[in-house]
């Protein structure tokens, strides 16, 4: 997977006093408290935690997987 900036390039922007948003996205299919959960132990100061269930997916309908071709991990409309 490759990031959308660098660690190096993420630094250069907090450094400069930059107007960004950092959102933490961890997530665990198998657990969904673990990436709260690693967000509360460590985490790039300012940042936010973003719940994958809860904020970047659609609502479970019971009808998702094989009958919606996109599933509900999508980016939901912000």
């Amino acid at each position: 997977m490759n990031p959308i900036i660098t660690a190096n390039q993420l630094e250069e922007l907090i450094n400069e006093g930059s107007d960004i948003l950092i959102c933490d996205c961890r997530f665990d299919l198998t657990n969904a408290k673990a990436g709260y959960e690693m967000y509360k132990t460590a985490h790039i100061t300012g940042a936010i935690y973003v719940n994958v269930d809860q904020d970047l997916s659609g609502k479970k309908t019971g009808s998702n997987g094989r009958q919606c071709h996109y599933g509900r991990y999508r980016f939901t409309t912000l």
